[in-house]
């Protein structure tokens, strides 16, 4: 049997336009108050590429 892996995650809300970026923004923020700056650094580079 695999054992599969449970992801928590956030209800977002945006006021106005929905994009990919504001929603990516969201997230970066999230990642560098919970401490996980790396993978937060991570998703920066991703983005402004």
């Amino acid at each position: 049997m695999v054992e599969s892996t449970r992801v928590r995650s956030k209800r977002l809300s945006f006021s106005g336009k929905k994009t990919l970026s504001s929603f990516m923004q969201v997230n970066i923020a999230s990642l560098r108050q919970s401490g996980k700056l790396r993978t937060s650094e991570t998703y920066r580079a991703t983005l402004n590429s």
